[in-house]
């Protein structure tokens, strides 16, 4: 049986960040709906969406004492004015590029993150990562070449860009959603990249985010594992991080 560790984590005072504070990159700060900002999850749209879609998700999805940070992708797509993509994607035919350079992204996210921590109070352990395909495989990249432990990231639908070399794993837990006879997801690469991973698989085949409550269930219960809670019975206010032990790494 899994067993549950209750640890008690040392707060500070945290702010919602302004546009002096992230330069050069537009979102949007959502505050928790029950007043509470302990965790803060970072969303990352897709190639060709905007933010637009991840701001009306964040407030469906109504996570407790969790913040929304929704970040658009700095580079426009050719021909569609509200379409943005977080590298450049297609070469001068129109094509995908096959080896694509995603320091831009990388670049846009970190200082985000930095001004987070050095700006507004925020800890790394309090920063999650959430991305939808292109958006995804930026938000593992990241916490792959990042010194600190961000607090989680999910993945839906995101590829790593990159092989994992050396021995030294990621230790960022991250949960992805994949679909059937979804290749460019290869759990072997990731294995080898981070030394936590959780995969869930959708219903059908596609490349759509999770529709309904059932496929977001696994998504869900990973942020019930990861994400920090100070529980509302507790009237000196510490803060609790809430800990599953025993968590099953490969579930489909």
């Amino acid at each position: 049986m899994s067993a549950i560790n209750v640890e008690h984590v040392q707060d500070t005072d945290k702010r919602a960040p302004t546009a002096s504070d992230i330069r050069h990159a537009r979102f949007e700060y959502i505050p928790s709906p029950d007043g509470v900002d302990t965790n803060v999850v970072i969303y990352l749209h897709g190639l060709g969406d905007n933010m637009s879609q991840f701001i009306e998700l964040s407030k469906k999805l109504h996570l407790p004492q969790t913040a929304s940070l929704v970040l658009q992708g700095p580079v426009p797509v050719p021909f569609f004015d509200e379409a943005r993509m977080w590298y450049q994607s297609f070469d001068m035919l129109g094509n995908l590029i096959q080896n694509p350079d995603p320091r831009i992204a990388l670049n846009l996210l970190n200082n985000v993150i930095v001004s987070l921590t050095s700006k507004c109070g925020w800890k790394h352990s309090q920063i999650h990562l959430f991305g939808f395909a292109q958006g995804a495989s930026v938000a593992v990249e990241y916490a792959r070449s990042s010194n600190a432990k961000l607090g989680s990231v999910v993945n839906v639908l995101g590829p790593l860009l990159s092989y994992a070399t050396g021995t030294k794993k990621c230790e960022t837990p991250v949960c992805i959603f994949t679909r059937p006879s979804r290749n460019v997801l290869d759990s072997s690469n990731f294995n080898k990249a981070f030394s936590e991973v959780v995969i869930y698989e959708g219903d059908k085949a596609g490349d759509e985010m999770p529709k309904d409550h059932h496929e977001w269930q696994g998504i869900l219960k990973f942020w019930s594992q990861t994400l920090t809670v100070a529980p509302t019975s507790d009237e000196s206010g510490n803060v609790y991080r809430v800990t599953n032990t025993n968590t099953n790494t490969n579930t489909s």
